[in-house]
């Protein structure tokens, strides 16, 4: 059964797609690199998903780590905490709020984030 810190939905924006093309995402928890999937991204945050249990996963509640997204157009770094974290077997998901994000038009992350809002609509 899955578990999740919070059955409230906190984003104030669309939820978008990353399914197609998936992208990843890089940081460092406790020490260790992690690399994980963004299955979802809105303007205030992302859902990141990985397939394997790992002894970092408690440290990520909670937690604010520096992320670099890779995505085709090129690496965005950004700051980010986590505000919820859900269990499904082996997988974990656990979604970010972004607390500094370049908002500068040319940042990769943030032409996807247009794109796919622009594709929504």
């Amino acid at each position: 059964m899955a578990t999740r810190e919070s059955d409230f939905d906190r984003r104030l924006h669309p939820r978008l797609s990353c399914s197609t093309p998936p992208f990843q995402v890089s940081f460092k928890c406790n020490g260790g690199d992690m690399s994980a999937f963004v299955e979802d991204i809105s303007l205030m945050g992302a859902k990141l998903h990985i397939s394997k249990a790992s002894d970092h996963i408690p440290f990520l509640v909670q937690g604010e780590f520096n992320y670099t997204f890779h995505t085709a157009l090129g690496p965005t770094q950004c700051k980010a905490k986590t505000v919820w974290v859900q269990r499904k077997g082996g997988d974990f998901y656990w979604g970010v709020e972004f607390l500094r994000l370049d908002a500068n038009d040319n940042n990769p992350l943030n032409v996807i984030i247009k794109d796919l809002t622009a594709q929504a609509m």
